[in-house]
């Protein structure tokens, strides 16, 4: 093969592998896991994985779906104790308004005061929603006490940092009855950025992690 050409070929491919390198991340919408990244190393998000229900030009929000409370809705609702769903556990669904409790549940067709998540999931903030889905369908509820939110913007700039791994969500992994392990088994598929490996390719392949 000529100098020249085979030349030109390095430039070509050096110059795809940088643009893929560099890509901007996809957007946050909702139907997502955001995924922390093992550099992630704070308390609030450490090793945690997030479901974003609702993302448009004003902001993102999401609950943590791997972070168990010991608290039951029974301990915290006085008018369940002793009914049907009453040893649901409360999870930590993030920082913002702690003292409010989030539903997230699967329906068809979906509940008032609700907003789909993704086909078949649904969120809601509305007392009555709770105490109906929680009697009625325990096992396909998930409680959550407060949310994640960010402002407009706020987010892109996180992932662009790398904070961030956003991976299609999966409703059978929401509601798993045991959270344990799920962080681990989302990172890998997670890491799709593309990174030099130099041991075996020093001059021009880029690899998934």
């Amino acid at each position: 093969m000529p100098t020249q050409v085979k030349g030109l070929q390095t430039i070509l491919l050096w110059s795809l592998c940088c643009t893929l390198a560099f890509a901007a991340p996809p957007a946050p919408k909702a139907g997502l896991f955001l995924v922390a990244t093992k550099k992630m190393s704070g308390p609030i998000f450490s090793r945690t994985v997030i479901l974003l229900v609702k993302a448009d030009k004003t902001g993102t929000m999401g609950v943590i779906i791997n972070r168990p409370t010991p608290h039951s809705l029974g301990d915290v609702v006085q008018q369940l104790r002793g009914t049907n769903g009453a040893d649901s556990i409360i999870f930590d669904g993030g920082p913002v308004a702690p003292i409010i409790l989030h539903t997230l549940y699967r329906s068809k067709p979906p509940v008032d005061s609700s907003i789909q998540v993704f086909e078949g999931v649904y969120f809601s903030n509305s007392e009555q929603v709770l105490l109906d889905r929680i009697q009625t369908s325990p096992t396909s509820t998930r409680i959550y006490s407060g949310y994640t939110g960010w402002a407009a913007g706020q987010l892109e700039s996180e992932l662009k940092r790398g904070d961030w791994h956003l991976v299609a969500a999966d409703p059978e992994v929401v509601f798993r009855s045991k959270t344990d392990g799920i962080w681990q088994e989302l990172v890998p598929a997670g890491a799709t950025r593309w990174v030099r490996k130099q041991q075996d390719f020093p001059s021009s392949t880029f690899n998934l992690l």
